[in-house]
């Protein structure tokens, strides 16, 4: 359980819970520390914009990349 609780998404501004909902749909749920995050909107963009520039990178094939931050989720007890 997560000292500070997150925001409930169906409150969420717009900008928000479009990237609330984008998850909901992407992985059949809100990623918990986006729930965090959300907190304060300026910190959940710039959360998604480094993951979205990671994955534009071309660095690490999507598949590898969802390997590592499983793998990094659950050396760190992260819920998902």
């Amino acid at each position: 359980m997560s000292r500070i609780a997150g925001i409930d998404p169906k409150q969420a501004e717009a900008a928000v819970f479009e990237i609330l909902q984008g998850q909901q749909q992407t992985w059949g749920d809100v990623l918990k520390p986006y729930l965090l995050y959300a907190r304060r909107p300026s910190i959940l963009q710039s959360v998604c914009g480094m993951w979205n520039g990671l994955g534009e990178s071309g660095l690490l094939p999507g598949t590898l990349s969802t390997l590592v931050c499983r793998r990094v989720a659950s050396i760190n007890s992260c819920v998902f």
